[in-house]
């Protein structure tokens, strides 16, 4: 069926004009300078204009806070370092750190001393290793450029790492009699207790870092437990308690800005404590802890005039500038639409028209001096039709729609046939969809919750119901 639906070719040639038609558009534009400044606002106009958007001026509420935190940044950095703890620590992982031997060795089993000997003949002479292990029924394994540790039979590991380079011999292992050869080695190397001292001491000053958090917190736990308020537990702790904010539940203070130091678990845990409640201690990752009390609630409200009113005043005289922008806008555009040319209604304005051929719904994309109000406005409208719009920029234009052309001929031609396809895919979509529809509709499809379970082998839904507490006539 859908290998031989093609929609009719008026659908893909009206799909293809709509792409390719292409229209000339006309504008000049109207600048805040060519407009009346208006006068500076009063305090009355400003607190009207400020009750007008209180919903974008209402502060939202803030709170201050008390913060007490258990790091190990905050306490790593005076920690001292023992030598012989150094010490003790590169010797326990001194053979991790450096760079073991390692050696290529082959291992042939064998089943007793003769076909071992036979092997070790056969290596000598130069025959290939895996020609002699499938001669003999077995396979050769190969360990290439490994450590002793790596080798599965330590009876074998430890021959072989006696053997030199080209020596080969038969080795008793554990997992049976094999002949070895060594191929090559690589000499290791053992690291200084110098190279990894920075390490080593990281590694140490971390350690013993998170013992001093964990000590910190099990000081102050012990403290607030036994009712101690946050800042004494804190000052029995010995760690410092700091007061921050105000701040809002977004992490910002009264100005807008970022708070340092916040994680979003601290800032969720404060909101929701009461004024005047504390936290148990809470574990923010990482190794750290903290705990937070709610020193004052201040609840959302409109700023002060005095606070706002430089950017309060700036926003007012935009807007009545915008006001008078738009209204000289509509004037000129009406002189226009009386009979008026574009060109002596810009010129009386003081402003040069801008023209624009050959615009179309593939290119308007590439067109960035022109803002989506304009290019909108420009393929609603129809040919002569004169408009206003918002400039891409703070300012407004005066537009006319000078012509609308089709694309050329063979073109339209091309992108309707290619068209085609995907155009009768959704078609095919659309006439299968309202097809179901209308058979559902004049069925009167029905559903049976209680059978459709019983067919899937669950539960009937009233005892479902009964375990669960899910409402009867629901499947779930």
């Amino acid at each position: 069926l859908v290998a031989g639906l093609r929609v009719p070719r008026a659908y893909t040639a009206m799909g293809a004009d709509y792409a390719m038609e292409n229209r000339d558009i006309a504008y000049f534009p109207i600048e805040p300078n060519s407009v009346p400044q208006p006068a500076l606002p009063t305090d009355a106009q400003l607190t009207a204009f400020m009750k007008e958007n209180a919903a974008q001026l209402t502060r939202p509420e803030f709170r201050v806070l008390t913060v007490v935190r258990f790091s190990p940044q905050l306490v790593s950095a005076n920690l001292p370092i023992e030598e012989a703890e150094v010490k003790k620590r590169f010797d326990f992982r001194k053979d991790t750190l450096s760079t073991p031997e390692t050696r290529t060795i082959i291992q042939i089993p064998a089943k007793d001393p003769a076909i071992a000997q036979q092997i070790v003949q056969r290596l000598t002479k130069g025959e290939e290793p895996a020609a002699i292990a499938k001669s003999l029924g077995v396979e050769v394994l190969t360990y290439d450029n490994k450590p002793k540790t790596a080798i599965a039979d330590k009876k074998v590991a430890e021959a072989a790492f006696r053997m030199l380079p080209g020596q080969m011999a038969p080795v008793p292992g554990d997992l049976g009699l094999a002949v070895v050869k060594v191929l090559s080695t690589t000499p290791g190397r053992a690291v200084t207790l110098e190279e990894v001292r920075p390490a080593l001491e990281a590694e140490i000053r971390k350690d013993a870092a998170a013992e001093k958090v964990y000590a910190l917190t099990q000081a102050y736990d012990d403290a607030h437990q036994g009712g101690s308020t946050l800042a004494e537990s804190a000052q029995k702790a010995g760690v410092p308690a700091v007061t921050i904010g105000p701040l809002a539940k977004n992490g910002r203070d009264l100005q807008g800005q970022p708070v340092q130091g916040l994680t979003q678990k601290l800032v969720e845990t404060a909101f929701n404590l009461p004024a005047g409640g504390e936290s148990e201690l809470e574990d923010a990752g990482g190794g750290e802890y903290f705990a937070v009390r709610v020193e004052k609630i201040i609840p959302p409200a409109m700023p002060p005039l005095a606070e706002v009113k430089p950017q309060l005043t700036r926003v007012f005289m935009m807007r009545e500038i915008a006001k008078r922008m738009e209204a000289r806008a509509d004037e000129l555009a009406a002189r226009v639409k009386k009979g008026e040319t574009l060109d002596a209604v810009a010129a009386s304005a003081g402003a040069r028209v801008t023209r624009v051929p050959g615009l179309s719904r593939q290119n308007a994309g590439q067109m960035q001096s022109m803002s989506q109000d304009i290019l909108g406005k420009t393929f609603t409208s129809k040919q002569g039709d004169v408009f206003t719009a918002e400039n891409n920029h703070f300012g407004f234009v005066v537009g006319k729609l000078e012509a609308v052309r089709p694309g050329e001929g063979p073109t339209l031609a091309r992108m309707a046939e290619d068209m085609r396809p995907q155009m009768s895919v959704a078609l095919y979509r659309e006439i299968s969809e309202t097809a179901r529809f209308a058979a559902r509709q004049k069925i009167k499809v029905t559903i049976d919750a209680a059978r459709a379970r019983a067919a899937l082998g669950l539960e009937p839904l009233d005892a479902k119901a009964g375990a669960t507490g899910a409402k009867p006539g629901k499947a779930t």
